[in-house]
C-alpha cells in the first residue's frame, strides 16, 4: 500500500458564505468537497447552539497553500469562521488532483 500526502482544509462557517467558497474551491481545481450541517456554541459568546456549516476538501499541499491565500484576502475572518488544515494521506491520489 502506497500513501500519499495531501491537506485536509476543514471550515466551519455561516451558510452565506458557502457559494463564495465552493466556488473559490472549483477555481482552485478541487475534484470535491463535503459539506455538513452542525451546531456547536459559538467562540463561548452565547449559551445557545448556533447552526453552521462544515465544508471538507482534500487537496495537494501546493493548491492548500493557494486556497488559504485566497480565504485571507476574501477576509473571511470578520464573520463567524473557523479554519484548520490537517495532514492526511490518501490512497488514491487521482482522485483529488485534475
Amino acid at each position: 500500500m502506497h500513501a500519499h500526502p495531501m491537506v485536509l482544509i476543514t471550515i466551519v462557517c455561516q451558510e452565506r458564505l458557502i457559494p463564495s467558497l465552493v466556488e473559490l474551491l472549483r477555481r482552485r481545481g478541487a475534484t470535491g468537497y463535503t459539506i455538513t450541517n452542525v451546531q456547536g456554541l459559538s467562540f463561548g459568546k452565547d449559551e445557545s447552539q448556533q447552526q453552521r456549516f462544515m465544508l471538507q476538501v482534500v487537496v495537494p499541499h501546493e493548491e492548500a497553500d493557494h486556497i488559504l491565500d485566497d480565504i485571507i484576502q476574501r477576509d473571511y475572518h470578520s464573520d463567524s469562521f473557523v479554519l484548520w488544515t490537517t495532514e492526511v494521506e490518501v490512497l488514491r491520489r487521482g482522485r483529488f488532483v485534475r
